[in-house]
């Protein structure tokens, strides 16, 4: 379910993990993230923050996103094991604030891939465990781009 950036709160009460991303152009890594997930907590909520379009332009330059943060959310939250989707926005794009999430939110784990510049030890004292993974296939918006320009 698409639910407002704005409205997170009532799911304060729920047992609920969180991953942000840009998931642009929607491919098996994304998927398989999601579901290992919900594999490792299956009676928790899977929250996806899907990064708005003007920090996804800011992360990964000109031409990018692919697909507009309308269409990038709405294909996360068609993924079976996602519960909730919203668009996650940043007001500084010179500082993005890692932890308004876990404010608003309250989720007991944040999920973020290795060496992402979030604080765990600042979540723990939010009560948030941060759990960091790896990319497991190696699969990427932006190389499947590259072969597409490749013409492969």
């Amino acid at each position: 379910m698409i639910i407002d950036y704005e409205n997170l709160e009532p799911l304060q009460e729920e047992k609920t993990v969180f991953v942000a991303g840009v998931f642009d152009l929607l491919h098996p890594g994304h998927v398989f993230l999601f579901e290992q997930i919900k594999n490792q907590f299956p009676d928790y909520l899977l929250i996806v923050g899907v990064m708005c379009d003007k920090r996804v332009k800011a992360l990964k330059g000109e031409g990018r996103p692919i697909m507009d943060e309308e269409q990038r959310v709405k294909m996360a939250e068609s993924i079976k094991y996602v519960d909730y989707a919203f668009i996650y926005p940043f007001d500084d794009l010179t500082k993005p604030n890692w932890y308004e999430v876990p404010e608003k939110l309250k989720p007991e784990y944040i999920f973020a891939e290795v060496g992402s510049p979030i604080d765990a030890e600042k979540l723990r004292k939010m009560g948030t465990k941060l759990i960091h993974f790896n990319k497991e296939l190696d699969i990427s918006t932006t190389k499947i781009i590259e072969r597409i320009k490749k013409g492969a």
